[in-house]
């Protein structure tokens, strides 16, 4: 769970996945054996190397407030850290720990909130009860449900326990009718009954098993629906399968008055105090707080550094694969993400986190037998700070400055580049800004460093374009993680160069609140030329127009049309998504 929430699941409320293969469990076979890296290429940074990273992070960046490192291997652990518990300033409405925390250094055993890294817990719970002969993967996942909750059915075709887990169910990142009373606390009354409820109401997007759309819900679904075949709580069983075998004693969903002392307050993208979560009936995609002294129990047990009885179901789940997207060749496994390919041929398993006040991190390379886990009392990203200490090769984000461009300039590299058979990336303009779209995927917004090179800050990407001799842009080199990925450009037709330009000063008669339901409204500001959207208790996302008073969010699929009255102020939005249409009406 990143510091995003999604009330109209326009934005994913947690990170990454948590998979499971296509066969079944106890017909796998360990991950391939691959050639052992280079000891000398496959080293991590040395304490006082990650020391420097933090500084820079925390104190010369300020994207972070307090930082603890670990790292597992062979040679034993190292824990290093640096920052602090708490910024100057009031404590947090809605802090869960004791204010004496906020006064101890950080250290392996300050206590944080790990937001979706929760989904390996759950996925692995899922193949230790599948491995126990306690559940089929493919059972419909209604066997487990309550009498007369409804779950739907797409094309003749259930929902299973194997579906959620690997995010293929069908059903969307949140639910609907996710309207929390308390905004600082999202998820705390989400629970079971507003769960089946929505079941009862949803019409899958896709058929079960048709392809990847990964869902929060769905994980809270899985959670909730293993805990009521163990007859028992999601809490209860976590610490039955999981935390309670590997002993770690301080991984839990709900703190005692010890673990209080010791957790460090959260802070979001802006380093202000957050409140922490209770996740309700949806613990099972992300409600586990931990340390980095257990989350290294957690990490060398799953790489295979330490003998644990739980040692056969971790190497059943990492064996059992299956394809990440309909059609492409990258695999996911239970509980982990796409292995990703690192520098010098490593491989690195890996999860993250986060949510309004947190982010956190655990990788392991099986081969070169090393781990790490990060966690962060900060929403912003830590990811490739994580990538980078384990393998040095990895860059780290560059803090890059942008340059405004003429848009004659931008023009020049719009257009469709093919980067493989089949896979494209369609570059636009939007007024004095450049846009990327990768096929089948949302668009990215690049700023400008210079006329051919353009970076993006979420995703820390960059854009080179090469122009032949004549000046005219033939091609262009994408960098993502330090791999480059070359594309020519192609004579074909793209949905416009150019996207539609309403006029900003338009945008005034759309400012407003709209009450879509009660409880969940939708506010509209206007910042210059960008019109901005946020849902009640979610942070804004901008909009862009692709007809007149008729705007798209390219995060997910979904579209807003404004209605208009006399006076030329707006008096409702129609929002459609996923094949479902939801009026507005304005009330401020």
């Amino acid at each position: 769970m990143p510091s995003h929430s999604s009330h109209v699941r326009w934005a994913s409320v947690m990170i990454t996945s948590a998979l499971l293969a296509t066969s079944e469990l106890g017909q796998g076979s360990p991950p391939a054996a691959r050639p052992a890296p280079d000891p000398a290429v496959a080293a991590t940074l040395t304490d006082e190397q990650i020391r420097e990273v933090l500084v820079q992070r925390i104190d010369q960046e300020h994207r972070a407030v307090g930082i603890v490192v670990g790292i597992v291997s062979d040679q034993g652990t190292r824990i290093i850290s640096y920052g602090r518990a708490k910024v100057d300033g009031p404590q947090a409405k809605g802090f869960d720990g004791d204010a004496a925390a906020l006064t101890r250094p950080l250290d392996g055993d300050t206590v944080f909130e790990i937001g979706s890294i929760t989904k390996t817990f759950t996925a692995n719970i899922l193949a230790d009860m599948a491995r126990k002969g306690e559940v089929n993967l493919d059972d419909p996942v209604a066997k487990y449900l309550p009498d007369g909750v409804k779950v739907p059915r797409k094309g003749g075709k259930d929902i299973t326990l194997r579906l959620l887990a690997q995010h293929m169910s069908g059903l969307p990142r949140m639910p609907a009718n996710f309207h929390p009373s308390d905004p600082s606390n999202p998820y705390a009354d989400y629970d079971a009954t507003a769960m089946y409820a929505f079941l009862a109401q949803v019409e899958p997007a896709r058929e079960p098993g048709e392809d990847m759309e990964y869902s929060n819900f769905g994980y809270g679904l899985l959670g909730n629906t293993l805990a009521l075949k163990a007859g028992m709580s999601y809490a209860e069983l976590l610490n039955e399968r999981i935390t309670g075998p590997l002993g770690m004693t301080d991984t839990v969903i709900s703190l005692t008055p010890e673990l209080k002392s010791r957790l460090a307050q959260g802070h979001n993208e802006q380093r202000e105090p957050a409140s922490n979560w209770d996740l309700g009936a949806l613990a099972g995609a992300g409600a586990i707080r931990s340390t980095v002294k257990d989350m290294l129990k957690y990490c060398a047990a799953n790489a295979g550094l330490t003998e644990s009885p739980l040692g056969p179901t971790f190497t059943e789940a990492q064996a059992l694969r299956y394809p990440w997207r309909k059609g492409e060749k990258s695999l996911g496994s239970v509980a982990w993400s796409a292995p990703m390919s690192l520098p010098h041929a490593r491989q690195l398993w890996w999860h993250n986190g986060g949510t309004g006040g947190y982010h956190s991190f655990l990788g392991f390379d099986r081969e070169a037998r090393v781990g790490i886990v990060v966690l962060s009392n900060c929403a912003s990203d830590i990811d490739d700070l994580a990538i980078h200490i384990i393998e040095p090769a990895w860059p780290l984000e560059i803090v890059r400055t942008a340059v405004k461009l003429p848009r004659e300039t931008l023009d020049r590299v719009t257009g469709v580049y093919e980067i493989g058979p089949g896979s494209y990336r369609t570059i636009t303009r939007y007024r004095d800004r450049l846009l990327l779209q990768r096929t089948g995927q949302a668009r990215r917004e690049f700023e400008a460093e210079s006329p051919t090179t353009f970076f993006n800050r979420e995703g820390q990407l960059l854009l080179r374009f090469e122009p032949d001799a004549d000046g005219t842009i033939t091609g262009l080199v994408l960098t993502a993680g330090g791999n480059d990925s070359p594309a020519k450009r192609v004579d074909r037709a793209a949905e416009g160069n150019v996207l539609f330009e309403q006029d900003p000063a338009s945008f005034e008669g759309l400012v407003g609140t709209y009450e879509e339901t009660p409880g969940f409204a939708l506010t509209v500001r206007r910042d210059g030329e960008r019109l901005l959207v946020s849902a009640t208790a979610q942070p804004e996302f901008e909009v862009f127009p692709i007809a007149e008073d008729r705007f798209t969010l390219f995060v997910v699929d979904a579209e807003l049309e404004f209605t208009r009255g006399p006076d030329g102020k707006a008096t409702g939005i129609t929002r459609r998504q996923q094949g479902a249409v939801a009026i507005s009406k304005r009330v401020k």
